[in-house]
């Protein structure tokens, strides 16, 4: 949708607008007419979850699962005549009104079906605010070229990132004591690139945010908001012992829409995580499966391809 950078920073953006989102997938899905559409549209609408306060606990991630419900739900309720407003989203008393306090939020709805937020959409690299993506990509690279250069990453003396401001706004946590924490702060995010060359769920557990390498060099991460620094953007900087200091300017982050996720990265987060749970073996398989679910006959066939049989 269009309405990604004016919902109110309170809310969670996955949500608030998730739900409306489900709605309209799930509506496509089975078919609903023009009216029915517009009142699944206003049920879930008026189902807002999700504040950025629960943000580091198990109850972020639920807003995920609740949107989906949602949307799922007021698209079967339509279906089913459950009745409501036509004009759930840009009404004066409507959803645009409640979650935003954007004066122009009402007047960019005029232009859904103009702008498809669709084609921006892509698949987040690292399992934690994408806000801070940029600078990760950008330390990911540092850790890269102080390894060519034959620099030793225990001696770092400072690291510093200049970014959007949402950064600090949403990540601004330079103490997270569990995993899901550190999925919200970019102190932890910054070491762990740093140390690790990576971020994806091993180092957002609580035995790596607990470890003392890593605690000890939290301290060493000092960021900037700069508002000329666009949110998918990020400058960081890594100064070594010696006087060596690393500059990379990532401009548009590994994950962005312009510039998404390749097969190979995309194949290596979905092995990370799934060969987790299944096994490497059939975690091949399976991405193996979904990646021609296009030309499946029998989507429920897929899982037959790829599971062990008894």
């Amino acid at each position: 949708m269009l309405l990604r950078n004016t919902v109110n920073f309170i809310l969670d953006i996955t949500s608030t607008v998730g739900s409306i989102g489900a709605a309209v997938a799930v509506g496509k899905l089975i078919g609903l007419d023009v009216a029915k559409m517009q009142q699944a549209i206003s049920i879930a609408s008026v189902q807002v979850t999700g504040m950025h306060d629960s943000f580091g606990t198990d109850t972020k991630p639920f807003h995920v699962g609740r949107a989906s419900q949602n949307g799922l739900m007021a698209a079967l309720l339509a279906e089913r005549g459950f009745s409501a407003s036509m004009e759930g989203l840009e009404a004066e008393r409507g959803w645009a009104k409640v979650v935003s306090t954007h004066e122009n939020l009402v007047l960019e709805l005029v232009t859904l079906g103009e702008v498809w937020e669709m084609t921006r959409n892509t698949f987040k690299p690292f399992p934690c605010d994408r806000i801070i993506h940029a600078a990760i990509d950008g330390w990911i690279q540092v850790r890269e070229i102080a390894i060519e250069k034959g620099l030793d990453l225990n001696t770092i003396t400072n690291i510093t990132a200049r970014c959007h401001p949402r950064v600090l706004f949403l990540t601004d946590d330079p103490k997270p004591a569990t995993g899901l924490a550190a999925k919200f702060s970019i102190y932890h995010a910054a070491v762990v690139a740093l140390l690790f060359g990576k971020a994806g769920p091993t180092e957002f557990t609580d035995d790596v945010v607990q470890n003392a390498t890593v605690i000890a060099l939290r301290p060493k991460v000092h960021i900037t908001s700069d508002t000329a620094v666009g949110s998918q953007e990020a400058f960081v900087t890594t100064t070594f012992a010696d006087g060596t200091t690393l500059d990379v300017h990532v401009k548009n982050t590994i994950g962005s829409y312009k510039n998404p996720l390749d097969t190979k990265g995309l194949k290596a987060k979905f092995l990370d995580q799934v060969s987790r749970v299944i096994g490497n073996e059939e975690a091949n398989l399976a991405f193996d499966a979904y990646s021609n679910i296009l030309n499946s006959t029998d989507v429920g066939k897929i899982t037959q391809s790829y599971r062990k049989k008894p």
